[in-house]
């Protein structure tokens, strides 16, 4: 990251545990417009949520109040393919039997 000043190098060993203004650096497109009130999925409403208040206009605070409202909790679904499949349930099977 580069701000005109300072350059900031970061290895893919921080990968997945840092969190700045686009995500968490995972690579992962759903996290980059996460904000104070959750996930929003537009940059308009991402960029309002991190205005200070006294510099907020009236279109920015109506983008903040929409960001606000329509922000949303990431939701991790899985997958059942992988507990229907013989070999896997062998291979947990066996690993906890030999732990």
């Amino acid at each position: 990251m580069f701000d005109g000043q300072r350059l900031v190098l970061l290895s893919s060993e921080e990968r997945n545990n840092n969190r700045g203004i686009c995500g968490y650096m995972s690579g992962s497109l759903r996290y980059d417009y996460l904000t104070p009130y959750g996930i929003v999925d537009e940059p308009q409403q991402y960029a309002a949520s991190y205005t200070l208040k006294e510099q907020r206009d009236p279109k920015t605070e109506q983008l903040l109040v929409e960001a606000q409202k329509q922000a949303y909790q990431p939701k991790n679904e899985y997958t059942a393919i992988l507990r229907s499949d013989e070999e896997w349930t062998n291979m947990i099977h066996s690993h906890s039997s030999s732990s």
